[in-house]
């Protein structure tokens, strides 16, 4: 876990009568995590600025560095850099092998073309971090792999359904949804569902590998769609809702699990790193179930 706590420091960025609106963006591997903007301060903190980022394992480390960009809003014009910092890799890598529990706060200064940058009142600007290291939420928690697990097995992957959906079609429409499942090159699409923020499926897919003791290590990756008549016949597309995945490392132990295992679970629509909230104003959820078998 990555709390942005706060920043300090901060230069002018409005004008004669303005000071500064910022907001911190953490970048890891690819995902982007925002938090609240606080207006009209030299000094923030954010107060729902808590991120949390996971590695599938703590041995082979990362190769990415952590990225945090402060910014400074502008209603008018396109929002302003003020710099970033960086945690190299290797230095990632090390905490999280940390033992759970383990963390620590940081103080790092904010660069802006490899110099400090120098807030209003001459001081340096800093932002600081607070990590914990804690058990990554481990999806299907009652399937456990089984030793010496051998052999050709099939991973029959159910998706229930959707809820909580938001609203993607306008003020009189709701949500047009799909789910499509990404797992070793090969995709699967339910049916779509219209106008509503639930939908129900219960389609199954089925995941094989020749076998678990040597299989391939890759994500499953699930997106829910928005359909859109218009982009079936034109050069538009259809929206994306959000993203979640199960990690290679958790497939793994999916395939392992003992023949007739079986498991349910409610994952949580991601976009840029934060829940998708519905027009409930809830998180937007899909319910997965998932057993083992033999392959035909």
């Amino acid at each position: 876990m990555v709390t942005l706590c706060g920043v300090r420091h901060l230069p002018k960025m409005d004008g004669m009568f303005g000071k500064c609106d910022p907001y911190a963006v953490l970048q890891w591997e690819g995902a982007e995590y925002r938090t609240e903007t606080v207006k009209n301060t030299y000094d923030a903190d954010w107060d729902q600025g808590t991120f949390a980022i996971d590695v599938d394992d703590v041995s082979r480390g990362t190769r990415s560095d952590l990225i945090v960009e402060v910014w400074d809003w502008d209603a008018a014009s396109k929002d302003d850099l003020i710099g970033s910092l960086k945690v190299p890799a290797a230095r990632v890598s090390q905490l999280f092998a940390g033992a759970l529990g383990s963390g620590g706060t940081e103080v790092m200064a904010v660069m802006n073309d490899g110099k400090a940058v120098v807030g209003h009142d001459k001081g340096r600007c800093e932002v600081t971090l607070r990590v914990k290291v804690c058990e990554a939420p481990r999806a299907f928690p009652t399937m456990l792999p089984s030793e010496g697990a051998r052999g050709a097995r099939r991973l029959l992957l159910t998706v229930k359904g959707v809820r909580h959906l938001p609203r993607m079609d306008g003020m009189f429409g709701k949500c047009d949804p799909f789910l499509t499942m990404q797992f070793d090159g090969v995709e699967h699409k339910t049916e779509v569902v219209k106008n509503s923020y639930e939908a129900d499926f219960d389609e199954t897919f089925a995941l094989d590998v020749d076998d678990v003791s040597a299989m391939v290590r890759c994500d499953c990756l699930f997106t829910v769609w928005d359909w859109d008549m218009a982009s079936q016949n034109m050069a538009s597309q259809n929206d994306e809702v959000g993203v979640f995945k199960i990690p290679a490392g958790r497939m793994v132990e999916l395939f392992q699990a003992p023949l007739g295992a079986t498991g349910e679970e409610t994952m949580i629509v991601q976009k840029d790193g934060k829940a998708v909230v519905g027009n409930d104003h809830q998180k937007c959820q899909v319910q997965l179930q998932a057993r083992v078998c033999e392959v035909p």
